[in-house]
């Protein structure tokens, strides 16, 4: 058993039949020091271990906050997503793999021309705002469909979309709550949640709208 500055906690009926090595931690603050006290940080500081679940859940609460304000400012191209996710949620699943796929190729190619390297900022950008409206057109999808589920009358549009948020999020609350290694199915729902919601932002770009029938 090796460990670096920890215990060993076992029964008294316990036998160990090989070594039990400890790496002292006097002996590695004069190699290592800041490694040391990386080591002693969550013995010294109240809460240490908590505090990566609280950035976690701190920032979905933002991305909640910015969903909401995507949908109040823009309606309109909120509802255009949502109509591009209901018609076709496998083309949206297709394009946000793709634009994963193509999200390293299109960086190198901005960088190894002059004209291109101002822009690759712009690509993380565009990423992010597209996530943004994506995920609140899925999210309002997803509270209709909860509300008419439970035959809630809900009509207020951000009614909806904070329903089918936490619908969407309650999961990776849960897990960021437990910790590690539990947090990893969250992570995976919101990565799904993302890639759906890019690709739906760009499905809808891309989509001819139905022309309007003559009278």
């Amino acid at each position: 058993i090796s460990m670096v500055g920890g215990t060993v906690e076992r029964d008294t009926n316990a036998v160990v039949l090989g070594k039990v090595e400890s790496v002292e931690l006097k002996a590695l603050e004069k190699i290592l020091p800041r490694i040391s006290k990386a080591f002693r940080l969550p013995r010294i500081v109240p809460g240490a271990r908590i505090f990566p679940r609280v950035v976690s859940l701190g920032m979905l609460i933002v991305f909640f906050v910015f969903h909401i304000l995507v949908a109040l400012i823009f309606p309109s191209a909120v509802d255009r997503v949502r109509a591009a996710l209901e018609q076709g949620i496998w083309p949206s699943i297709g394009i946000g793999i793709g634009v994963q796929l193509l999200f390293v190729p299109i960086i190198v190619i901005l960088a190894i021309s002059i004209i291109g390297i101002p822009l690759i900022a712009l690509v993380p950008l565009a990423v992010f705002v597209a996530a943004l409206f994506g995920v609140a057109a899925l999210a309002m999808i997803a509270g209709e469909r909860v509300c008419k589920g439970f035959n809630w009358q809900v009509e207020s549009p951000l009614g909806k979309l904070s329903i089918g948020w936490l619908a969407i999020m309650l999961i990776p609350i849960i897990t960021f709550l437990i910790g590690q290694p539990i947090s990893v199915i969250g992570i995976v729902i919101v990565y799904i949640a993302t890639t759906i919601g890019v690709g739906g932002v760009i499905f809808a770009l891309f989509k001819r709208e139905p022309k309007a029938m003559k009278k």
